[in-house]
C-alpha cells in the first residue's frame, strides 16, 4: 500500500501526478538536497586538495564518503531539528563516515549558507532542463497546430464578444511566440541564476588566507557554476528572478487553459480536451465532458504566482546574513518549480491530442448573421462615404439585424447608400468571414519562422541553418518545412487516418489500398517485415495519442532536413506506452516535403 500519510497534494499518494511529476520532485527531494550539499563538499575537496590547502589523501577520502546513501536521515531529521539547519549535521556525518581525522578537512572555510545555497542552484540547473524539455515540446505542438489551422477562420472575440474573424492557427502561434520568449528569457536567465556561493562567514572568504578567490574559482569550476564577482548571501533577486519567469511560463498557460476552457463551452464546442473513457465525467450528470487539465492548470498557475509573491517577499533580508526571509525561498521555490511542472506537463497533454472542430468553428462565424464582419463593411465604405459616416450607417443596420435577425448582407443590399457603391456579389464576398482575415496567415508564417530559426541555430548541438549548402534563409524554409511534415504525419498518425499518413511520407514502396490498407508495392529503403512489424505492433492495443517529446534538428539542406527525434507512445491516462529514437530525414522530392525514417531504436 503507498504511503497515505502525506498532507501535501505535491506529495499525496493521489493527488501528486496530478499536480506535478515525479521528475521534479526527485529534483527537490530529501535525498537529492542531500547529494547535492555533499557534491559542494566533494568538490570543495578536491579544489582545495589540488591547490594544496588541504591534503590530497584527505580529499580522496571526503569524496569517497560524499554519498546520500551513506547518510543517515533519521539522525539527520533529528540534529536538523536540534541545530536548526541541515548543514552542519550533514558534515559532522560526513567527517564522522572518513577514517581517522581525515575528515576535519572537510568543509573548510565554507560557510552553511555556501553549502545551501549552492546546493539550491544545482537543484535549479536539473529542474531548468526539465522545464525547457516540457516548453521547447509544447512549442513544437504549438507550431503544428498553427501550421495545420493557419487559414481556418473562426471568432476572434473581445469582452466575451465576438469581434472580428481570425484563424485558429493565428490564436496558436500568439502562444507560440510567447513560449519562444520564454525560451530566450530562460537562456538569458541561465547566466545569472547558475552561479554558485562561496563567501565564508560575511563573504570575504577572509578565513583562506588570500587563497579565497583562487578556491572560489577552482570549486565552481569542478561544480561547473558560474563564478559570482562578490557574495549574494543576502541579495537574492537571481533566486526571485527565476520564480518570477517561472510565473511568466505558468502564466501563459493559465491563458491558453482559460481559452480552452470558454472554447468547450456547450453553447461554443470548438475545442476539446484529449478524450479517454471517464475524463471529465459527472458523479450525477452522464452526459458531462468537463475540462479537465485546464482546470488544474488554472489552480496551479494561480498558486504559482502566488508563491512568486513570496520569493519578491524574501528578497528583503538584513545585513549580511538574514533572520527569516532566506526560509521562505525553502518554503516556496521547490513548490513553485513542482507546480510549474504540473502545469506544463498538462499543457503538453492538452495540445498533443487538441480536438479542434473546424465546422463548429464555421458556424460560430454565423451566428449573428453577419455582424462579425461590421468593420469590413465600415471600412469598405469608409472610403466613399467617410469614416465616421460609414461607422454610423454601419451601426443602425447592426441594430436592424438583431431587431429582425436579418442577414446583414441583405440588409446592406437593400440599403440606398450601400448599393450605390456595392452590388450583390460584391456584398456577398464582403459579408464573408473567410475575406475578412487580414495579416494573420504571414503573422502565423512570421512566428513560425522565429521557431524554426531558434530550432536550426539558437540551441546548443543544433544544426546552423546553413549546413550543407544552405543559405540561412533556405535553411529556415526548409526547417519549417520539415516540422509541418512531422506535425502533420503525427497528427495523421493520432487521427488513425491512415491515407492522411501516407501522403505526409516520402516512401515510394508504401502505398494505400482501396480497403484503407498498407501494402507494399516495391522493396524500399524499409523492408515488408519492418513495416509488418509496425502495424502488427501488439502494444498499439493500448495506445491513444502520440507526441513529439525531442525533435533536434542536426543538419540542414535546401532539400533536406536531419531530425533527431523521440516519438512517444501515450495511453489514455496520459502514461508513456513505448517511446522511440529515430532519426527522420525529410525530403523535397518534386516540390513535395515528405517524412522518411533511417533508424528506430527504444531508449
Amino acid at each position: 500500500m503507498p504511503d497515505t500519510s502525506s498532507a501535501t497534494a505535491i506529495d499525496s499518494a493521489v493527488f501528486r501526478d496530478i499536480f506535478t511529476t515525479a521528475a521534479m520532485r526527485r529534483v527537490f527531494s530529501d535525498a537529492n538536497r542531500v547529494q547535492k550539499y555533499l557534491d559542494f563538499e566533494a568538490a570543495l575537496a578536491r579544489a582545495q586538495a589540488r591547490l594544496g590547502i588541504i591534503p590530497a589523501e584527505a580529499a580522496e577520502e571526503i569524496v569517497h564518503h560524499c554519498r546520500a546513501e551513506e547518510i543517515d536521515f533519521v539522525k539527520l531529521k533529528i540534529e536538523t531539528e536540534r541545530v536548526g539547519y541541515p548543514v552542519l549535521p550533514v558534515v559532522q556525518q560526513l567527517a564522522t563516515l572518513c577514517r581517522g581525522r581525515l575528515g576535519e578537512w572537510c568543509h573548510w572555510g565554507a560557510t552553511t549558507q555556501d553549502v545551501t545555497d549552492t546546493a539550491a542552484v544545482l537543484q535549479i540547473g536539473e529542474a531548468f532542463a526539465l522545464i525547457e524539455a516540457d516548453i521547447e515540446a509544447i512549442a513544437a505542438a504549438l507550431a503544428g497546430l498553427a501550421r495545420r489551422y493557419r487559414d481556418t477562420p473562426m471568432a476572434g472575440r473581445s469582452n466575451l464578444q465576438q469581434a472580428v474573424p481570425i484563424t485558429f492557427g493565428y490564436k496558436m502561434a500568439t502562444v507560440l511566440a510567447a513560449f519562444e520568449r520564454h525560451k530566450q528569457r530562460l537562456a538569458e536567465l541561465k547566466t545569472r541564476a547558475l552561479v554558485g556561493e562561496f563567501g565564508g562567514a560575511a563573504g570575504t572568504l577572509a578565513s583562506l588566507g588570500g587563497r579565497g578567490l583562487e578556491v572560489q574559482a577552482e570549486l565552481m569550476k569542478e561544480l561547473k557554476l558560474g563564478v559570482p564577482a562578490i557574495a549574494w548571501h543576502t541579495l537574492r533577486d537571481t533566486i526571485a528572478e527565476v520564480g518570477c519567469v517561472l510565473g511568466l511560463v505558468a502564466g501563459t498557460c493559465g491563458k491558453l487553459a482559460f481559452d480552452v476552457k470558454l472554447l468547450m463551452q456547450t453553447e461554443v464546442e470548438e475545442l476539446y480536451e484529449p478524450f479517454h473513457w471517464g475524463r471529465g465525467s459527472s458523479s450525477t450528470m452522464p452526459q458531462k465532458r468537463n475540462p479537465i487539465s485546464s482546470v488544474y492548470i488554472t489552480a496551479l498557475n494561480a498558486v504559482v504566482r502566488q508563491q512568486v509573491a513570496a520569493l519578491l517577499d524574501a528578497m528583503v533580508e538584513d545585513h549580511e546574513r538574514a533572520t527569516g526571509p532566506w526560509q521562505i525561498e525553502w518554503l516556496v521555490l521547490p513548490e513553485i518549480f513542482c507546480l510549474t511542472a504540473g502545469v506544463l506537463a498538462h499543457t503538453r497533454f492538452v495540445l498533443t491530442g487538441l480536438q479542434v472542430d473546424e465546422k463548429k468553428m464555421r458556424a460560430n462565424l454565423d451566428l449573428t448573421r453577419g455582424l462579425i464582419v461590421a468593420e469590413a463593411a465600415m471600412m469598405a465604405l469608409g472610403p466613399y462615404l467617410g469614416r465616421q459616416s460609414a461607422h454610423d450607417l454601419i451601426y443602425d443596420v447592426c441594430r436592424q439585424v438583431i431587431a429582425t435577425g436579418r442577414p446583414l448582407v441583405e440588409l446592406l443590399a437593400e440599403n440606398n447608400a450601400v448599393i450605390r457603391h456595392f452590388d450583390r456579389a460584391a456584398l456577398a464576398r464582403l459579408c464573408d468571414p473567410a475575406n475578412y482575415l487580414g495579416e494573420a496567415g504571414a503573422m502565423v508564417d512570421r512566428v513560425l519562422a522565429t521557431h524554426a530559426s531558434a530550432l536550426a541555430g539558437q540551441h546548443p548541438g543544433r544544426a546552423q541553418a546553413g549546413q550543407h549548402g544552405a543559405s540561412s534563409g533556405d535553411g529556415a524554409a526548409a526547417i519549417a518545412a520539415a516540422m509541418k511534415c512531422l506535425d502533420d504525419f503525427i497528427a495523421a498518425w493520432n487521427a488513425r487516418d491512415l491515407r492522411a499518413w501516407e501522403e505526409t511520407m516520402n516512401f515510394p514502396h508504401v502505398r494505400l489500398n482501396d480497403a484503407n490498407e498498407l501494402t507494399i508495392s516495391r522493396k524500399g529503403e524499409m523492408t515488408e517485415a519492418a513495416y509488418a512489424t509496425l502495424l502488427q505492433d501488439p502494444t498499439l492495443q493500448d495506445w491513444h495519442h502520440s507526441a513529439w517529446a525531442k525533435r533536434d534538428v542536426v543538419a540542414v539542406s535546401a532539400d533536406k532536413v536531419h531530425v533527431q527525434t523521440r516519438f512517444v507512445r501515450y495511453r489514455a491516462d496520459n502514461s508513456v506506452l513505448s517511446s522511440f529514437d529515430s532519426l527522420y530525414v525529410v525530403t523535397r522530392e518534386d516540390g513535395r516535403w515528405g517524412v522518411r525514417m533511417r533508424s528506430s531504436f527504444a531508449p
